[in-house]
């Protein structure tokens, strides 16, 4: 939000987006694990801890952009040359520019020519993601609640008036599909999570459209030591991709931005080799503490009860 607030769109986000108090974490059993009393960061901070729905947050973003935005292009390549940069997509046109940010996801063709076509790591877990529209009364604004069960996890939150987001997570290989019909997929996900203390979970999976579930594998990246070369550079998930588990990955892609910005603002001009093609002394070692703390958050997900153990008695 203070990246945010200093693009002059934080008052635009926060129409939007619920204030969270308190983000809570628990068993599937009931037994409380913690509480992160996020609603103090307003006081240590100027801004409050929210969410918000990536469609909602690239609306009000590109509202912001004088500059025209394209999409649907997809990127092929690049050709580094005196004069700069032309980049090369699939429908065989090129655009010209003086340097090349990859700010193309956690499978950027941009950083597979920049730094070599390793895919990302696939962390082991699968996530069903959905939305479901209960009212105020039925969800209470800003609540945050993750739910850790054997193997599996569910949490939700909302992200606007009325729309709460939620996440079922398990174990299981990657590059699988889920076989049926939307409605089956629901059934299993009811299935999966019959049982759980937190009525809650119930009432949302109920108040979800089935069309509206997607699946998607866990994937992220170790850290590279150096993310950028000569009028090429990378952002967000193409640089550092990391998992889901402390909800920063997107807020890194915005902060490395603001970073990135600030060099080019600084410097006299573009020069080449350009200057903010690598990370500043600053950046880098935070978002290799950010990688290393989603990884470890990831843990419980990933951990099963001793063989023999029944499912229901896990604390």
């Amino acid at each position: 939000m203070l990246a945010l607030d200093h693009l002059g769109v934080a008052d635009q986000v926060s129409a939007i987006a619920p204030a969270q108090s308190a983000c809570n974490f628990a068993t599937s059993a009931g037994r409380t694990i913690g509480t992160w009393p996020v609603g103090q960061f307003v006081q240590r901070y100027g801004q409050p801890t929210v969410a918000i729905g990536r469609s909602d947050l690239h609306g009000i973003l590109r509202d912001a952009v004088s500059a025209p935005v394209v999409t649907g292009a997809e990127v092929t390549g690049y050709t580094e040359h005196d004069e700069g940069v032309s980049l090369h997509f699939a429908d065989g046109t090129s655009e010209d520019g003086d340097l090349l940010i990859g700010a193309d996801g956690v499978r950027s063709a941009v950083r597979a020519q920049l730094l070599g076509p390793q895919p990302p790591d696939y962390t082991g877990y699968i996530a069903w993601r959905g939305h479901a529209e209960l009212s105020p009364e039925e969800f209470p604004p800003g609540t945050f609640q993750a739910l850790f069960g054997p193997g599996t996890r569910f949490t939700y939150y909302d992200i606007a008036p009325g729309v709460v987001h939620w996440m079922s997570v398990a174990d299981g290989p990657a590059g699988g599909r889920d076989e049926g019909t939307p409605e089956q997929t629901l059934d299993m996900l009811r299935a999966r999570h019959a049982g759980w203390a937190d009525p809650m979970v119930r009432r949302i999976l109920d108040a979800t459209v089935p069309e509206s579930i997607l699946r998607g594998d866990v994937l992220d990246r170790k850290p590279d030591p150096v993310w950028g070369r000569g009028r090429v550079t990378l952002l967000g998930d193409a640089a550092h991709a990391m998992s889901f588990n402390i909800g920063q990955g997107a807020c890194q892609a915005i902060e490395d931005g603001l970073v990135l910005a600030g060099h080019l603002v600084s410097g006299a001009g573009v020069p080449g080799p350009c200057a903010p093609t690598r990370p500043n002394a600053g950046s880098a070692p935070a978002r290799c503490r950010c990688w290393r703390t989603a990884s470890a958050c990831s843990a419980p997900c990933r951990t099963r009860p001793p063989s023999g153990c029944a499912t229901g008695s896990w604390p």
